[in-house]
């Protein structure tokens, strides 16, 4: 009587595991052009970019990152202090109000700067390569979870798509 009770338990586990294990290919983030190291333009392969502009790019990309390293070390320290104040028995509005205030200000610095480095990229590619970059960034969507969403919001861990 147990071997009849197990038996549908670990087809029911290994069930469970292979679904899980396969959910990425159907809807999180995996292999395909737009992730990875492919985020960054300098990657795309349909751009047909010159040795010249993924030099450029990718110059422009590694000043990015350095200009906006030390913003998002405060946005981070900011976050943390944030959930603190929320976390207090009784927490204080104006601390909140303040703490949020400065997050998005760390948050506006963050975009103007990506921004700055979009149209400096757009400015190395030719009118069909930004057409082209254009489309693919159409077609891909660019949700909150989409692959395309540090090219609209930047993000530390990813590459930059402009």
């Amino acid at each position: 009587m147990r071997a009849v009770n197990f038996i549908p338990a670990v087809v029911l586990i290994l069930a469970v595991t292979v679904i899980f294990a396969n959910a990425n290919e159907y809807g999180g983030e995996g292999p395909g052009e737009m992730h990875g190291a492919a985020r960054d333009t300098a990657a795309l392969p349909h751009l047909n970019l010159t040795e010249g502009q993924k030099a450029q790019i990718t110059s422009l990309h590694e000043t990015l990152e350095k200009d906006t390293a030390p913003l998002r070390d405060k946005l981070s320290i900011k976050r943390g202090e944030l959930k603190s104040l929320w976390l207090d028995m009784n927490p204080a509005q104006e601390k909140i109000l303040a703490t949020q205030a400065q997050i998005r200000s760390l948050r506006g610095q963050i975009q103007d700067r990506t921004s700055i480095y979009r149209l400096a990229v757009r400015r190395v590619l030719t009118a069909e390569q930004v057409t082209k970059l254009d489309q693919i960034v159409h077609q891909r969507g660019a949700g909150t979870r989409g692959s395309l969403h540090y090219y609209r919001y930047g993000r530390r861990s990813q590459q930059v798509i402009p």
